[in-house]
């Protein structure tokens, strides 16, 4: 049966000489596998180079839940980007998110809101001429929203101590390694206060970087799949510079 939805490339591999499987966050049907034949070749109807991560595309694709892999029978650019190709800043701070979105998006089950999430945050990523410099760390927090395990927000006087495995500020220095110290959760909580409060807060270089770390830190905490993310020394350079 054939459908149409729109989807944001997460990523694709080499399959065969000339085909490729595509994983496609879809609006339809959430996170989908397709393969795609000819990409390589004169005659193919789809060409690879609209598979860059983050394109967002119109689709026509043919579903069924018996496949694992599915088929797409036509595929188009909705939105070019414009700068994320080119810009060292954005094309890096694309890498980082799409491959975060490709290890941690498994359901097949649509998802409307978190859809519509991505693709605002992909568009303000490539149009946007104010500084990134904190893009990444506001993006990761908004995104555990939808993932489930957005932090409880109840920092105090009482509570300097943020466990990263229970998603809140506690009183005692956690047993296990997996908190944030006293200067750190400080830091953490104004960044949450932020989104909570839809402003946006200036981080010197340093605290931009150890919040960047324990951010990851937290969500590889709570998903098993987030293990090594290869961007991370990537997004630490450019912003180094």
């Amino acid at each position: 049966m054939q459908h149409k939805t729109r989807g944001i490339v997460l990523h694709y591999i080499k399959y065969g000489d000339s085909s490729i499987i595509a994983y496609i966050y879809t609006e339809q049907f959430g996170r989908q596998s397709y393969i795609i034949k000819g990409v390589h070749g004169k005659k193919g109807k789809i060409k690879i180079n609209i598979f860059s991560p983050l394109t967002i595309l119109e689709l026509n694709v043919a579903n069924s839940h018996k496949r694992e892999l599915q088929f797409i029978n036509e595929a188009h650019i909705i939105f070019p980007l414009q700068e994320i190709p080119s810009n060292i800043i954005k094309s890096s701070m694309a890498l980082l998110i799409s491959e975060v979105l490709y290890k941690s998006l498994k359901e097949e089950d649509p998802n409307h809101e978190l859809f519509n999430f991505l693709v605002q945050n992909i568009i303000e990523l490539d149009l946007t001429a104010e500084s990134l410099q904190s893009f990444h760390l506001y993006f990761l927090m908004k995104l555990t929203k939808f993932l489930g395990f957005f932090p409880v927000n109840n920092y105090d006087i009482n509570t300097e101590f943020f466990d990263l495995s229970e998603g809140l500020f506690v009183t005692r220095m956690p047993e296990h390694p997996y908190f944030l110290d006293k200067d750190i959760a400080l830091h953490f909580t104004t960044l949450i206060n932020s989104i909570e409060n839809s402003t946006t807060e200036k981080f010197s270089k340093s605290i931009r970087n150890e919040l960047f770390t324990e951010i990851l830190r937290f969500y590889q905490v709570h998903l098993i799949s987030l293990n090594e993310i290869k961007s991370y020394e990537i997004i630490k350079e450019v912003f180094n510079d």
